[in-house]
C-alpha cells in the first residue's frame, strides 16, 4: 500500500471525518471500509506516544466543524433538489467557506502544537470583497470613513465596530467579516479619520509607535460624536433592522463604554478598554446594557486601575457586566497576534458578546421566544 506524508493537522482532520462517517453511514460494507482506514490512521497518530495539552480540544473542535459541514451539505442538497434558492440557501452555501476557514485555522494550530514538518497552506479571495466603503456625515460636516460588512440575511441587527489603535487593519477587517457571518450588519468606523484616513498598522515597533501617537492625539469627546453619527447612520440603512449596538477593542473598548454612557446605542460590548479609568465618574449612571471584557494580566489595566478604579466604578450598576479572564493579557481576542491570542477564552467572551447583542438588538426574536 503506498504511503504519503501529510501534516499532523491534515491527519487529525481526516481521522475526525472518518469518525463521523463511522457513526453516520448506514451501509455495513461502507462502515467496514471506513473502520479499516480509520484503524490505519489511528496507528499513525499513535506515534505521538503522549498527546500534548490542548490537542484533544483542537481535535474535538475539528470534529464539530466537520459534523456541521456534513449537516450543511445535506441541507444544501435538499434545497437544491427542491429548487429553493432562497436567502437560507445563500446562507448555507456561505457557511461552507466560513466553516472551512475555521478548519484551516485549527489545523494550523495543530501543526504548530506538534511542530509538524509539513504545513498545509490555503489562500482564498479576501473577505474584503464583501465590504462597502462609505462616508458617514458627522455633526460638524466631517465625513467619517467607514466600511459596511453585510450579513447573509437582511435586515439585521446593526453593530458599530471601533478598532484598536492600529486602525482598520487586516485582523479588524476579518473580525468584522466574522461578526457579519454571525448575522450582524457591521459598520466599521475609521475613528482616526480626522487626523489621518485609512490607518492600517501592523504590530511591529513602528506600528505600535504610530498607534500610540494617534491615540495620544485622539479626542474622545469628538470621537463619541462621530460614533453617534455612525449609530444614527447605520440605524437608517436598509441593511439594519433599526437596532444598533457598539463593539470595540482596545481604544474601541473605551469607546464602547462611552457608547453605553453617552449615545443612544441600545447595547455595547468593550474588549480590554485602555482608558476607561479616565471616565469612571460615568460608571454608576450607565443606563444601557454593557459588557466589558478584561484580561487579568493586561498591562494597560493593571490591578491598581482595574481592581482599584474601574470595577468599583461600575459595581452595583445592574446594566453593566464585567468579566475578568484569568491569566489573559491585552489583545487576547486578536487572532492575528499569537503572542497574546487565546482561542478558548475568545470563544467564551464572544459567546457572551453575541448573546448580549441578540438579546438587546433582536427584540422580535426575544418576543417570539417568550411567547413560544
Amino acid at each position: 500500500m503506498p504511503t504519503v506524508e501529510i501534516s499532523w493537522g491534515e491527519l487529525i482532520d481526516k481521522i475526525t471525518i472518518l469518525e463521523i462517517k463511522e457513526q453516520r453511514l448506514t451501509s455495513p460494507a461502507a462502515v467496514a471500509n471506513v473502520r479499516n482506514e480509520l484503524a490505519a490512521l489511528n496507528q499513525a497518530l499513535a506515534e505521538l506516544k503522549t498527546a500534548p495539552q490542548g490537542l484533544d480540544t483542537l481535535k474535538q473542535e475539528l470534529k464539530s466543524l466537520n459534523a456541521a459541514l456534513w449537516d450543511i451539505e445535506n441541507r444544501t442538497r435538499a434545497k437544491e433538489a427542491a429548487q429553493s434558492f432562497d436567502p437560507q440557501f445563500i446562507e448555507l452555501t456561505r457557511s461552507v467557506y466560513l466553516n472551512n476557514d475555521k478548519r484551516a485555522v485549527i489545523k494550523r494550530r495543530i501543526n504548530e502544537l506538534l511542530n509538524s514538518a509539513l504545513v498545509e497552506e490555503k489562500q482564498y479571495t479576501s473577505y474584503d470583497v464583501v465590504r462597502e466603503p462609505l462616508q458617514v456625515p458627522s455633526f460638524d460636516g466631517h465625513r467619517v470613513g467607514a466600511f459596511l460588512h453585510r450579513p447573509p440575511k437582511t435586515p439585521a441587527p446593526g453593530l458599530i465596530m471601533i478598532p484598536e489603535i492600529f486602525g482598520i487593519n487586516l485582523p479588524l477587517r476579518e473580525m468584522a467579516a466574522r461578526y457579519a457571518g454571525e448575522g450582524f450588519a457591521v459598520l466599521v468606523l475609521d475613528i482616526f479619520s480626522r487626523m489621518e484616513r485609512d490607518v492600517d498598522l501592523g504590530y511591529d515597533d513602528a506600528g505600535h509607535a504610530k498607534g500610540r501617537a494617534l491615540h495620544k492625539a485622539f479626542d474622545y469627546a469628538t470621537g463619541v460624536k462621530d460614533m453617534q453619527a455612525g449609530i444614527s447612520y447605520l440605524r437608517a440603512r436598509p441593511e439594519c433592522n433599526g437596532h444598533v449596538g457598539v463593539v470595540g477593542f482596545c481604544l474601541g473598548g473605551t469607546m464602547a463604554y462611552l457608547a453605553a454612557s453617552r449615545t443612544d446605542a441600545e447595547a455595547a460590548v468593550g474588549y480590554y478598554g485602555t482608558r476607561i479609568h479616565l471616565f469612571t465618574d460615568e460608571g454608576k449612571t450607565i443606563a444601557r446594557p454593557l459588557i466589558l471584557h478584561f484580561g487579568e494580566l493586561d498591562h494597560t489595566t493593571p490591578p491598581e486601575l482595574l481592581q482599584g478604579q474601574i470595577l468599583p466604578a461600575i459595581a452595583g450598576n445592574p446594566n453593566v457586566q464585567a468579566f475578568v479572564y484569568p491569566k489573559m493579557v491585552h489583545a487576547f481576542a486578536n487572532h492575528r497576534r499569537p503572542d497574546t491570542y487565546d482561542e478558548a477564552v475568545t470563544r467564551q467572551a464572544d459567546a457572551r458578546t453575541f448573546a448580549h447583542f441578540r438579546k438587546w438588538l433582536e427584540p422580535e426574536r426575544q418576543k417570539a421566544a417568550a411567547t413560544a
